[in-house]
């Protein structure tokens, strides 16, 4: 079987890459968001249309005018995503460059009456280990009824949140999901079951259950996996899909995790999530270092751990990215299967 991340389909179908020269960002077109059409998209299965303000924490990452991945604002310039939305499955910057939309329920929020508010990213972080990232935005977000930061439990809430995931309380906790991932199920080869359209113009949102913490780690099988850093959902008929990746699941208005991967899309596997609470103590040095960046060495750490890309740089001193010279396209299938 497949282990499938819940990015867009053909998000890697196209190099995106930061215009540098000796390391100084060049004046970027505006058109550069929008000369190509990828296909991406979709939405969750099983969800209903959002209404305006109803998920106003969600950002979406837009390639080419396209949305590939989600991500979660936790202030007015920092929001949350999935690592595999930012880097290769051996940790080098995919060399993208998306525009950050907020505020917008629609999937082509340049024609909505009421604009979203757009950044783009200055600095990406994500985590060694997790399928986690930071990036914070080179300007911030306006907070009004349709943009709004959420709340994220943190480690003093971790007791909590096992409490939930007991064997007694599974099934019974509701969690809420939201994103423009795809919209049919799919089985575990990653076919389209049914038939339809499966690309609908507005923002889904979907109720999952949350399943004990051992069938969620039974189900991963990865003995490098720490119990306490995922968290899973039941998903007969209703699931986060492809394009889904680093959205938000919501309990009780605060966020408890981040959309990874599962296999197929609403067929009966689990769907898997990054709890954030496990990775509290790392997104607020993040922060930190990230907020002092005008002020110190990158490269130094200071307060947190260095960004993995300063964008408009050469950036990162660990690891190097690809090079025009060396960055091939990937072809889809590659793109779509983490095997386990």
């Amino acid at each position: 079987m497949s282990r499938v991340d819940r990015r867009g389909e053909s998000a890697t179908n196209y190099e995106a890459t930061v215009n540098t020269t000796n390391g100084k960002k060049k004046k970027k077109k505006k058109a550069k968001h929008l000369k190509k059409k990828v296909d991406i998209g979709g939405r969750i299965v099983g969800g209903h249309d959002a209404k305006p303000g109803e998920i106003p924490y969600l950002v979406s990452l837009s390639l080419y005018n396209q949305l590939y991945c989600g991500g979660t604002l936790i202030t007015n310039n920092w929001f949350v995503s999935a690592r595999h939305c930012f880097a290769t499955e051996d940790l080098q910057w995919n060399r993208y460059n998306p525009l950050i939309v907020a505020g917008s329920i629609y999937r082509d929020y340049q024609t909505q009456k009421r604009q979203p508010q757009l950044a783009e990213i200055e600095l990406i972080y994500w985590h060694h280990d997790g399928d986690i990232a930071m990036a914070k935005l080179n300007k911030a977000m306006r907070m009004t009824p349709f943009v709004q930061a959420i709340p994220y439990y943190t480690q003093k809430d971790s007791q909590t949140i096992n409490q939930l995931l007991t064997a007694e309380n599974t099934g019974k906790t509701d969690v809420q999901v939201a994103g423009f991932g795809i919209a049919i199920a799919r089985d575990k080869f990653g076919n389209q079951l049914g038939t339809g359209y499966p690309y609908p113009d507005l923002l889904q949102v979907v109720k999952l259950n949350l399943i004990s913490m051992w069938e969620c780690v039974g189900f991963v099988n990865d003995a490098r996996v720490n119990e306490k850093s995922v968290i899973c959902t039941s998903t007969d008929k209703m699931d986060a899909c492809q394009g889904d990746s680093g959205g938000p699941m919501v309990y009780n208005k605060k966020l408890i995790g981040v959309v990874s991967w599962g296999i197929g899309c609403a067929i009966g596997f689990p769907g898997v999530y990054e709890r954030v609470d496990y990775y509290d103590l790392w997104i607020q040095g993040v922060q930190k270092n990230g907020n002092s960046a005008r002020s110190i060495d990158l490269t130094s750490g200071v307060g947190g751990p260095p960004p993995n890309i300063v964008v408009g740089s050469n950036y990162p001193k660990s690891g190097s990215t690809r090079t025009r010279d060396r960055f091939v396209v990937i072809l889809l299938g590659l793109l779509l299967d983490r095997w386990l």
